[in-house]
């Protein structure tokens, strides 16, 4: 179960963290079936709904089961927040811990998704780079950001601090 997405600036690439303590990278091809959707529901406009009249905004639901990237070595809870920082990963645990980190991918092959499919296994190593002990920080969905310069970390705790 799919717990919280992280977009990568670019658009092109999102991180997942879910409730099997794994952080997968998924990545968007250019001309893929899924940008198409995502072109097509930018073109939609919101309309008040009412019982007589629903808009017609169904999406073809797609199926994505590669991601170019899959590690159970950063976690060992429930992963419930993940974020790109740059090209590095911050990713939350229920745990009281945020981790910043990056995913080891071969340079000749830029972790797409071709050459995921390629291999025999899905790349999994990480460099571990930070951790950040929170305190009361243990509930599911406490999410956390950064500024858009990233220099900054933002998240509250149970307390409301």
């Amino acid at each position: 179960c799919v717990l919280s997405c992280g977009w990568h600036r670019f658009g092109n690439r999102f991180a997942s963290g879910g409730m099997d303590t794994t952080v997968k990278l998924w990545e968007m091809e250019k001309g893929s079936q899924l940008e198409a959707v995502i072109q097509q529901s930018r073109a939609v406009k919101p309309t008040l709904w009412n019982a007589a009249s629903t808009p017609n905004t169904n999406f073809t639901t797609i199926y994505e089961q590669m991601p170019y990237f899959s590690t159970t070595k950063v976690h060992t809870n429930y992963v419930d927040c993940v974020q790109f920082v740059g090209d590095l990963i911050l990713s939350k645990d229920t745990n009281n811990s945020i981790f910043l980190w990056l995913p080891k991918l071969e340079k000749s092959k830029s972790g797409s998704k071709a050459a995921a499919a390629q291999q025999q296994r899905l790349p999994n190593e990480m460099i571990a780079l930070r951790e950040f002990r929170l305190d009361r920080c243990g509930v599911w969905f406490i999410r956390f950001h950064t500024d858009l310069a990233c220099r900054m970390l933002a998240i509250g705790n149970t307390l409301g601090e």
